[in-house]
């Protein structure tokens, strides 16, 4: 962000109380009429929760955050959640062979895009320690 757009949207003290500040400053700037311009720089993080209960508790937090911010789009990303939706479709097929077998298939496809995505490129994520949290991350 350019140092004159801050100070036209008020600098710091305009985010300084918002939950998702990072998209209260896009916000902002597109008011003014300008653009979010993404880098092509990644920025490298880690997020490694040591424990299941700290995972629910940062996705919890995160959706949280999406739901405050855009709440039809939070409406809408359950289609995203391929492994719930098969969970469920297993559950009300009575768990027979076929629904058994979908809800591998796309199990297997949510990991294997994780290790397509993300674990070529350390800075996206390639973390593979975190693999076993996948599904559940998921869910």
């Amino acid at each position: 962000m350019r140092r004159d757009s801050l100070s036209a949207i008020g600098g710091f003290p305009a985010i300084a109380d918002q939950l998702a500040d990072d998209y209260r400053l896009g916000e902002l700037t597109r008011r003014l009429g300008l653009t979010t311009v993404l880098s092509h720089v990644v920025v490298e993080t880690s997020v490694d929760e040591r424990s299941f209960r700290q995972l629910v508790q940062h996705e919890t937090r995160w959706l949280r955050t999406i739901r405050a911010v855009r709440p039809g789009g939070y409406a809408a990303s359950a289609v995203t959640f391929s492994l719930p939706v098969a969970v469920l479709g297993c559950a009300l097929a009575g768990a027979g062979a076929g629904a058994v077998i979908l809800l591998s298939a796309t199990a297997a496809a949510r990991v294997m895009l994780h290790l397509m995505v993300y674990a070529p490129e350390p800075a996206l994520g390639g973390n593979r320690r975190r693999l076993w949290a996948l599904p559940a991350s998921d869910l």
